[in-house]
C-alpha cells in the first residue's frame, strides 16, 4: 500500500482517481491547489499533479517536489506543458479524461522506480567505501542501476569486461547489495576452485574458462541445486554459448575506462584522497594528459600511475613528468603528430589564407571526431566542446556535417 496525494482543482477528476486508487488498496489524500497540497507532499509516496491549477500552476509546483515521483495530469490542450514537465523530472503524465485501468499499473511502475532508486542510493553509499568502483558518467550510472536491480535476485551472474576495469569489484559490490551481504564473499581463480564450495554467501569465479571439466561439473551442479552460494563469474570475454546457457542468470558488462573518460577526475581524486592520502593537488595540464590517454590497463593502470606520480612528486602538485613514460609518451607523440600536420599544411597553403585554412582543417576534424564519439548527439557534443549547441549547429552547417 502506498500513500498517494492528488492535487487537482476538478472534484470529479479527484473523486474518480481516488476511487480507483483506494480500490487498489492505496491511501489517498486530496488537495484542490498546490498551496494546499505541497505542505502534505512529504508524507506521500506518489503525487498526481494537475498542470492547470489556480494560483501556483503544476509546473511551478513540480519544481518544489524534488526527488518525489510525480504523475502529471493534463488536458489535450496542454500537452506541450506535459512534455515540459517530463523534461523537468515528472515520472509520467495522464491525459484527461483519465482511464481507470491505466492508473494501478502506472502507480506500480512509479513505486518500483522509487524502490530501485533507493537501492541505487544504498549501493552508491557502499561503493563509496570500496576501492575503485567510482563514477558519475552515464555508463557508470547505468551500471549502478543494473547492479541494484540484479542484487534483488539470487540468480547467477556473468560479469564481463577488460582486465583492470573492475570486474571483481563489481562482483563484491553486488554481494554487498544483496540479501547475502552478511555471509562471506569468496573470490577464487577458475583453475583453483576449492574442493569444498562455500555453503552460503557468494562465490566469485575468475576466468571460468580455466575450470577443469570436473570442477565445471561441480560448479554447475551447485548452481542447478540452488542450495549453495550465489555464483558469479568474471571474464574478459563472454562465455561460450553452451556454458553460458548452463550457468544461466544475467550478464553485466563493466565498461573500459576509455569509454567513461568523464570519470577520470573522480577516480584521480578518489585515489589521492582515499587511498594515498595525498594532498599535493593536480594541475590542469596533468588532468588533460590523464583524460587524453586510452588506459589499456583501465582503472588498475590509472591507480598504478597515480601511485608512481605521488612517489615522484614528494608532496608537490602532480605534473606530467611525474607519471610513467607510457602515459607521457602519448602526449609527446600527439604533439609530434600535430607538428607534422602543420608542416604539411605550410607546404601547400598559399600566403594570405594560412590561418584560415589551418583553422578550418583542425576544426572540421575536431567536430567529426567528437560527433562520432557521441554517436551524433549534439547536446553531448556541444558540452564536450564547451560551446553552445547553436554554435555547434552553425559549425556543422558550415562544414556540411549535418
Amino acid at each position: 500500500m502506498a500513500r498517494v496525494l492528488i492535487i487537482d482543482d476538478e472534484p470529479g477528476v479527484c473523486w474518480a482517481l481516488q476511487q480507483t486508487l483506494e480500490g487498489a488498496g492505496h491511501e489517498v489524500d486530496v488537495a484542490g491547489t498546490a498551496e494546499q497540497g505541497l505542505p502534505r507532499a512529504d508524507e506521500a509516496d506518489l503525487v498526481f499533479l494537475d498542470i492547470g491549477l489556480p494560483g501556483m500552476d503544476g509546473l511551478q509546483a513540480l519544481g518544489k517536489l524534488p526527488g518525489k515521483p510525480v504523475v502529471i495530469i493534463t488536458a489535450h490542450g496542454t500537452l506541450d506543458n506535459a512534455v515540459e514537465a517530463m523534461q523537468k523530472g515528472a515520472f509520467d503524465y495522464l491525459v484527461k479524461p483519465l482511464r481507470s485501468e491505466e492508473i494501478p499499473v502506472l502507480v506500480e511502475r512509479a513505486l518500483r522506480r522509487t524502490e530501485l532508486e533507493q537501492e541505487v542510493g544504498r549501493l552508491r553509499d557502499q561503493l563509496g567505501a570500496s576501492t575503485t568502483v567510482v563514477g558519475a558518467s552515464r555508463r557508470m550510472q547505468d551500471l549502478f542501476k543494473q547492479i541494484a536491480t540484479v542484487a534483488l535476485s539470487d540468480a547467477p551472474v556473468r560479469i564481463t569486461g577488460e582486465a583492470g576495469a573492475g570486474r571483481t569489484l563489481v562482483a563484491r559490490a553486488l554481494h554487498r547489495a544483496s540479501a547475502r551481504r552478511d555471509a562471506p564473499c569468496v573470490v577464487v581463480e577458475g583453475r583453483f576452485l576449492p574442493s569444498d564450495l562455500p555453503v552460503d554467501g557468494s562465490l566469485v569465479v575468475k576466468d571460468p574458462l580455466d575450470l577443469t571439466d570436473a570442477d565445471r561439473t561441480r560448479l554447475l551442479r551447485s548452481i542447478e541445486a540452488g542450495d549453495g552460494p550465489r555464483v558469479m563469474t568474471t571474464s574478459g570475454e563472454p562465455l561460450p554459448d553452451e556454458l553460458a546457457a548452463r550457468v544461466g542468470g544475467v550478464s553485466i558488462h563493466v565498461p573500459p575506462l576509455r569509454e567513461r573518460r568523464a570519470d577520470i577526475p573522480l577516480l584521480v581524486a578518489h585515489f589521492l584522497e582515499r587511498e594515498f592520502r595525498y594532498d599535493g593537488g593536480v594541475g590542469t595540464a596533468t588532468m588533460t594528459l590523464l583524460e587524453g590517454y586510452d588506459w589499456p590497463g583501465n582503472v588498475r593502470e590509472l591507480r598504478h600511475a597515480i601511485e608512481v606520480a605521488t612517489v615522484q612528486a614528494r608532496g608537490a602538485a602532480l605534473v606530467p613528468e611525474h607519471f610513467p613514460p607510457t602515459v607521457r609518451e602519448v602526449r609527446e607523440a600527439d604533439d609530434d603528430d600535430v607538428s607534422r600536420v602543420v608542416t604539411r599544411l605550410l607546404e601547400r597553403i598559399p600566403d594570405g589564407r594560412l590561418h584560415e585554412l589551418v583553422q578550418e582543417s583542425f576544426e572540421r576534424a575536431l567536430l567529426e571526431q567528437v560527433l562520432q564519439a557521441t554517436g551524433g548527439n549534439q547536446v553531448q557534443s556541444a558540452k564536450r566542446l564547451g560551446i553552445h549547441r547553436t554554435t555547434l549547429r552553425k559549425l556543422m552547417d558550415r562544414y556540411g556535417l549535418g
